[in-house]
């Protein structure tokens, strides 16, 4: 082994250990103590090591080993469930329910387009779309929205157009369903202040709704829960975000901060307790345990080894610097990804030239130009979901 090659692998190695500490840090594993003193011991052995391949393999394969078996315990922890409270509803009948149904793409391409179904197809199959999967999933979905208003004849349907010209409806309900995917949970979301929420999948078999606990087939079981008062509720933790002290809704799932358009390059300065950073690159993502399983996950894979989650209801939020740039200063780890407590304050100054915003679970979406300031931190109204019986 060159010289050259002996020290690109041990400064590689070297970042991983680093990266691999913050990341077990982070959330607080089995014992924290006896893994800082391992990869202590680790980056010790890497400063003296001679180059050897082995003996690098090796040092990888135990790096991997502790970040597989980090990952296996978080997803070993179960979420925090409890039953109605003296105030809230204790039985929930189908006449307490309101319905918020997503489109279909075939249904939402339509309306967009202002075409009929025959000349849509004719759209799709000169854009090369795969006419008999969108046809098959919308299908699939009618079908599944049919049967729950078999299910329940007694509950109230709405789309979202009506939900948002009538966002007090979703106030009138002990029960809001939202009936789609993930984001259809976290539109719903944004309106449900101190009602229950249940997330209902319209099309597993192509979408993973990681956020729905429910399915048209396993719902009656969770309707005759609700029914007879047996249902679980778990509290999640949301973020909320005020930009130069207007408040947005609240997360459900993450907040993204950058350019609209990521052709260009988002600029600020953040501040959390007595840390200042910058951010430069694509923006930042900061997602709560909800929305660690989904963009948070995607940008934040250069950071870890392997899976990196918690759950839903744990009151801690992290946050990612997206395709950074800049000097290894500032892209040391501790610039490019940070936790954020209950009770603390990230702050985030602008200082992008183009069209920076800010993001609340890609719902709403508002301008973030230069000068202007971001406080986000833990709302305090949890979004309380039912457990479904999925």
């Amino acid at each position: 082994m060159s010289e050259f090659n002996q020290h690109t692998e041990h400064e590689t190695l070297a970042s991983a250990l680093l990266g691999l500490r913050h990341a077990l840090e982070a959330l607080g594993p089995i014992d924290p103590e006896e893994l800082r003193q391992a990869l202590s011991k680790e980056s010790l052995r890497v400063s003296l090591l001679s180059g050897s391949s082995g003996q690098l393999q090796e040092i990888t394969e135990a790096i991997q080993h502790m970040a597989k078996s980090r990952h296996e315990y978080l997803a070993s922890l179960k979420e925090i469930e409890r039953s109605p409270l003296a105030h809230e509803p204790a039985r929930i009948t189908d006449q307490d329910i309101l319905v918020v149904t997503k489109f279909s793409k075939v249904q939402w391409d339509m309306r967009e387009r202002k075409v009929t179904l025959p000349t849509l197809l004719e759209q799709y199959e000169k854009e090369g779309i795969e006419i008999d999967r969108v046809l098959a999933s919308h299908i699939h979905q009618q079908d599944a929205l049919q049967e729950l208003h078999r299910s329940i004849p007694n509950a109230r349907f709405i789309d979202r157009d009506q939900a948002e010209k009538d966002p007090s409806l979703l106030q009138s309900f002990s029960l809001i369903v939202a009936f789609g995917g993930d984001d259809n949970l976290k539109f719903v979301s944004q309106m449900v202040h101190e009602g229950f929420v249940l997330g209902i999948n319209s099309d597993p078999e192509n979408s993973e709704g990681a956020l729905a606990s429910d399915t048209v087939e396993s719902f009656p079981e969770t309707l005759r829960k609700l029914e007879s008062g047996e249902f679980k509720i778990q509290e999640w933790p949301r973020l909320q975000i005020s930009v130069n002290g207007t408040t947005l809704p609240p997360a459900c799932s993450e907040i993204y901060i950058g350019d609209r358009e990521n052709i260009y390059t988002a600029r600020a300065r953040a501040t959390l307790g007595d840390t200042e950073f910058p951010i430069k690159g694509s923006g930042m993502i900061i997602a709560n345990g909800a929305g660690s399983t989904g963009w948070f996950r995607a940008a934040s894979l250069f950071l870890f080894f392997g899976e990196h989650s918690w759950r839903r209801t744990l009151p801690h939020a992290e946050f990612v610097s997206r395709e950074p740039y800049g000097s290894s200063e500032q892209l040391s780890i501790k610039n490019l990804h940070g936790a954020l407590a209950l009770g603390e304050v990230l702050e985030i100054t602008s200082s992008s030239n183009h069209n920076p915003v800010v993001s609340v679970d890609s719902v709403v979406t508002v301008p973030f130009p230069r000068g202007m300031t971001a406080r986000v931190r833990f709302s305090d109204s949890p979004l309380k979901v039912i457990v479904g019986s999925r």
